[in-house]
């Protein structure tokens, strides 16, 4: 079969030279097959070189591993990053295979192959960084520093410290990779850089405090944030001052007003880039918390999880975001119009009850009115949502809509309809039933003969079915 398939690995055709490599995936890889493929990794078509790439995933193996390294020299820069793509893909198969190359004379090289073995997260391989830290080179001593930093090596805490007072231009990275390794052994070490002259420096150092430091670091870092006016290291003070705090499983005593530090960052953007700031900012009450985190809203279904949550308990708020939401959102995200039914539901029970509401007659049915609105919303999963929830603060309307989800084309709509009602009890109710009973759809009518002969049992009268 090889002899056929290196007819077509040489097809001016890529289709043909592709379909060729998807078909050695099939093959145990051996001396003979793993150079055909690694050799593709250089063809000029992108489908071919993916082609190469995933059938070399495959193989994954220390074999296959020493076979791209010599890429890794590759005078073009597509063949090279594959090349160390799919060795960080091996992980520590490949590990062996590029320790050569951290000591070539070429410093190019001997940086990507640096650079590869800390994305492979491999600490087994402290002593040879520790000697490339050490280079003349200053690019490659960076990468010899990021790199133990990324595998995490503890040996090199010390290291570190004594090479950030020999080697000005790595003392950023220095720092960045003491907070990665995470040592406590390092911590003293920040706080006496906490406030250098160079940001940089400041920034890296905050950053690792994120990491390394307890909970003593925690009011040093209120009060960083507090006066800090330069906006990216107020920042990354927040940020780190929130992985401490949630570590720690506690909330401090914040200075007064010191959540509007969160609140510039949440309405930046919505949240959208420092979802650690949303999360941190359900911390505090407050009409100016709830407007800024109903900004956030729909920026992603983790943070809306824990928004629903947080305005759930707080309808009044639910309910001002939500009035907000529809002067801003022509098409407002869905865990805005769960907030809307939820402060109207919940409004409702108090209407219902006599309980004193705490917002406008007039508002409470310009909301009912958009949510009534949201059922000609084209998409069905939409129209089913808004049904389920109609029902909560206007029966009548819902009771219109419902009828004609019943006559919907789709016998998926007609059974949600069927569901539910289930526990709903109005005088119509009994007629759609008997009309679904007699459905075209087999599963549509056994759903509505049995709830119809429920009902007949509990002793409510019912139409006769045909």
């Amino acid at each position: 079969m090889i002899p056929v398939l290196t007819t077509q690995l040489t097809s001016e055709d890529p289709d043909v030279r592709r379909a060729a490599i998807e078909q050695l995936q099939y093959n145990e890889p051996d001396l003979t097959t793993v150079p055909i493929v690694v050799q593709m990794l250089m063809d000029g078509s992108p489908g071919v070189r993916d082609a190469a790439a995933n059938t070399l995933r495959g193989w994954k193996s220390a074999q296959v591993a020493g076979a791209i390294a010599p890429l890794i020299t590759h005078r073009q820069a597509v063949v090279r990053n594959l090349a160390g793509e799919l060795l960080v893909f091996m992980g520590v198969d490949a590990v062996e295979c590029l320790l050569p190359y951290c000591h070539v004379n070429d410093v190019d090289t001997q940086k990507f192959a640096i650079d590869v073995l800390g994305l492979i997260r491999d600490p087994s391989v402290a002593l040879h960084l520790f000697r490339v830290m050490e280079n003349k080179d200053d690019n490659v001593a960076y990468a010899g520093v990021e790199a133990v930093g990324n595998c995490q090596v503890p040996e090199a805490v010390e290291k570190l410290k004594d090479l950030y007072e020999r080697r000005e231009i790595l003392r950023h990275v220095i720092i960045e990779s003491l907070g990665k390794i995470g040592s406590k052994d390092s911590l003293e070490f920040l706080f006496h850089h906490f406030y250098d002259d160079d940001p940089l420096i400041r920034f890296a150092v905050l950053e690792a405090l994120g990491a390394v430091g307890d909970d003593a670091v925690i009011p040093t870092l209120i009060q960083f944030a507090s006066h800090q006016h330069e906006p990216n290291l107020r920042r990354m003070a927040l940020q780190s001052l929130v992985e401490l705090i949630k570590k720690s499983g506690e909330l401090p005593a914040f200075p007064e007003g010191f959540e509007n530090n969160l609140i510039h960052i949440v309405e930046e953007d919505h949240g959208v880039s420092y979802p650690w700031a949303v999360e941190s900012l359900m911390w505090f009450r407050g009409d100016a918390v709830s407007a800024a985190l109903g900004t956030a809203l729909g920026a992603s279904p983790a943070l809306d999880e824990q928004l629903s949550n947080y305005f759930y308990a707080e309808p009044d708020k639910a309910f001002a975001v939500a009035l907000t939401s529809l002067a801003t959102h022509e098409d407002p995200p869905l865990v805005v119009l769960q907030l809307v039914y939820n402060a109207l539901s919940q409004f409702n029970s108090k209407i219902y009850n006599n309980l004193l509401l705490t917002v406008s007659y007039d508002d409470f049915d310009r909301l009912v009115e958009f949510v009534d609105r949201q059922w000609y919303n084209p998409d069905p999963e939409m129209r089913r949502f808004v049904l389920d929830n109609l029902f909560k603060v206007d029966g009548d309307r819902a009771m219109d809509h419902l009828q004609e989800m019943a006559n919907d084309t789709e016998p998926w709509n007609k059974m949600h309809a069927v569901d539910l009602v289930e526990t709903i009890d109005d005088p119509r109710i009994p007629t759609l039933l008997a009309m679904l009973a007699n459905d075209e759809d087999e599963l549509v009518r056994d759903m509505a003969v049995a709830q119809l002969q429920r009902r007949q049992n509990a002793g409510s009268s019912q139409p006769e079915l045909n």
